[in-house]
């Protein structure tokens, strides 16, 4: 039962980590955000999905 919670939770940082990262990318190339913006934003997005995948190999999922 704790695992699926961690393997849910694991799916989920990664999932919304690669969204960020897809918007973020979207909305350069719209030209509705700079290029910083779009560098903070592609960051965060990365540090989620790295996130999700250090507790997935820290548990062993």
């Amino acid at each position: 039962m704790k695992e699926n919670i961690i393997r849910k939770l694991v799916g989920v940082l990664v999932i919304v980590g690669f969204v960020i990262i897809l918007g973020a990318v979207g909305a350069s190339d719209c030209g509705t955000i700079g290029i910083a913006e779009m560098l903070a934003r592609g960051v965060f997005g990365l540090a989620l999905m790295g996130a999700g995948a250090w507790i997935g190999v820290a548990k062993k999922i």
